[in-house]
């Protein structure tokens, strides 16, 4: 009971990942086009560079987390010191100070470079940390089917309860609640988590530019970079 208990507790990382990028994928694109009036057009561009950096900030992020050395371990504080800053930065992102094209426009880009580098530390850092939660394939077992259970809870509240709370009490007020949700999830996942240090080997670290080179020169990705740069000149073209 107690092994269940601390399994529905790390799932509510889960959960907040979920209503993060769910929200941010269904609903940040009609709010800034089609509320706020940006170009769209001007929003491909914007995909477009997002794209690229999306494409790379995951092995980035990833070698920051390898690399940390803390009392609390190379993942914990990510996750636990990052998830007030990831609830902010979802909440800023439904924020832009006035209605000017171009400050709406950079405002929008930046506040996309601050959400997506957070969002990535977090969730990197938060999976990271499974194989250590869940040791045996019992536990594996179990953990995932606690994690799908609360990511179903968190896609209908992200297809059902933010569209309604966007109408309702405004984009602003549903990216406070929902920013609260990403926040309070990531913060509860962490109660009890401890690292153990006994599996960290300095001598396992590849470095930045190595682990970009390895991750450059395969060909799956190459073909992920070239699905992800359409996708946004999807964006771009339907402008």
């Amino acid at each position: 009971m107690k092994k269940l208990l601390f399994h529905i507790t790390y799932s509510f990382g889960n959960f907040a990942n979920t209503i993060a990028y769910q929200v941010f994928g269904n609903r940040i694109q009609f709010y800034y086009v089609d509320i706020l009036g940006l170009n769209a057009a001007t929003a491909g561009i914007i995909w477009t560079i997002y794209g690229i950096w999306n494409t790379i900030n995951d092995p980035l992020m990833g070698q920051v987390t390898d690399r940390t050395r803390t009392r609390m371990g190379r993942r914990v504080p990510y996750v636990f010191f990052g998830a007030i800053p990831l609830g902010l930065s979802f909440f800023f992102l439904w924020t832009p100070p006035g209605k000017s094209p171009w400050m709406l426009a950079a405002y929008f880009l930046i506040m996309l470079f601050i959400f997506d580098t957070i969002y990535s530390l977090t969730i990197i850092a938060y999976n990271a940390l499974f194989p250590e939660i869940a040791r045996t394939v019992k536990d594996r077992v179990q953990l995932s089917a606690v994690r799908e259970i609360l990511a179903t809870i968190a896609l209908l509240l992200s297809y059902i309860a933010a569209p309604i709370l966007s109408e309702t009490v405004g984009f602003i007020w549903m990216g406070a609640i929902m920013g609260g949700f990403i926040s309070l999830g990531y913060l509860i996942s962490m109660i009890g988590v401890k690292e153990d240090k006994s599996l960290i080997k300095d001598d396992d670290n590849v470095g930045i530019k190595a682990a970009l080179k390895i991750v450059l020169s395969s060909i799956p990705f190459r073909w992920f970079v070239v699905a992800n740069l359409t996708k946004e000149y999807v964006f771009l073209i339907l402008g």
